[in-house]
């Protein structure tokens, strides 16, 4: 997929599954993350990877040992990392962080929406 998907459509998708899964209510989505890396020589170095405003996949550091912007495949990866950091994180978040259930609900159904529509009147 990352070989033939264009950037802006990995981006897209990539935005479109985070929106659906947040969407549902029961589910906290990462935006981003901030780790340690320990290399090879034994030194450490702080990334961060997040997502710019198209949704493509943003990798940052303070120290000029990371170079390049992430490719294809990089996105697909660490949309793929962030959603299992995000999947952990939910399992230890209080209900009180997820949308209410309704009590009538069938269990795996999803939480109740609300849709506000614009008024005619002044």
């Amino acid at each position: 997929m990352a070989a033939l998907a264009e950037p802006a459509e990995l981006a897209a998708d990539s935005d479109s599954r985070r929106q659906a899964l947040r969407h549902t209510g029961r589910h906290a989505v990462a935006d981003g993350a901030s780790f340690t890396l320990t290399l090879p020589t034994g030194g450490t170095i702080t990334l961060q990877v997040g997502r710019d405003e198209t949704g493509w996949t943003s990798l940052t550091s303070d120290s000029p040992l990371v170079v390049g912007d992430a490719d294809s495949l990089d996105q697909l990866e660490a949309q793929a990392a962030l959603e299992v950091l995000a999947r952990i994180a939910t399992r230890h978040l209080t209900e009180a962080a997820l949308a209410e259930r309704r009590k009538d609900a069938p269990p795996g159904s999803r939480p109740p929406r609300t849709r506000h529509i614009p008024s005619n009147e002044s």
